[in-house]
């Protein structure tokens, strides 16, 4: 299981993500819902 991080890009890195995400193994991933403006995006396994 891995779950993906999506952040404001100026939001701190200690800050609260604007969506996370679920990936499981064999399974379509889900979409994030953002809003237009710029992320950047981490992972956690």
């Amino acid at each position: 299981m891995l779950f993906n991080y999506a952040y404001h890009k100026q939001e701190p890195a200690d800050g609260m993500p604007a969506d996370v995400v679920m990936v499981q193994a064999d399974k379509t991933p889900p979409k994030l819902m953002l809003p237009l403006d710029e992320f950047r995006f981490a992972y956690e396994d």
